[in-house]
């Protein structure tokens, strides 16, 4: 049974996005992104009631994921561009068991759109290896803040 209050939340928020972003307020435009927000939120809903995670927290996570992509974007140039590449490639291993698969996915998702890391292998749904460009890429990994955030989103 899907919970009507997230549909409703979800579909809103979704739909606000929507006119936010297309600036179209034709009718036939509303009536588009009016629909399609219902039903994504929807599928939404049914996610959120199978998995389970907190959407503020999504919402924050999504944001703060887009801040340190930038922030390592700049990194990885500065390091490319630089004359003497500070460049230490290294695999990072840490362990992260959050006994919840899609969790253990969304942080992978994370790490690979994140510039100067790719996750290499997840064994066991919990030990993860990661390739880091330079120090400071394999230093954020260890310090477990993303792991964290990943954590607060699915409630664990």
């Amino acid at each position: 049974m899907m919970n009507k209050k997230t549909w409703i939340v979800a579909s809103l928020i979704l739909f606000a996005v929507w006119i936010s972003l297309s600036g179209k307020f034709e009718v036939k435009f509303i009536l588009y992104g009016g629909i399609t927000s219902v039903v994504a939120g929807g599928i939404f809903s049914i996610i959120n009631e199978k998995i389970g995670f907190n959407l503020l927290a999504l919402i924050k996570y999504i944001f703060w994921l887009m801040k340190e992509v930038i922030k390592s974007a700049i990194d990885v140039t500065r390091v490319i561009l630089s004359p003497n590449m500070k460049i230490n490639p290294r695999i990072v291993e840490f362990e992260c068991d959050y006994g919840n698969d899609v969790a253990a996915t969304v942080l992978s998702g994370s790490i690979i759109l994140t510039p100067g890391t790719v996750t290499i292998d997840i064994k066991d749904g919990k030990h993860f290896m990661v390739h880091a460009l330079t120090d400071a890429a394999a230093e954020g990994l260890l310090e477990g803040t993303m792991q964290k955030k990943v954590g607060e989103v699915f409630k664990i």
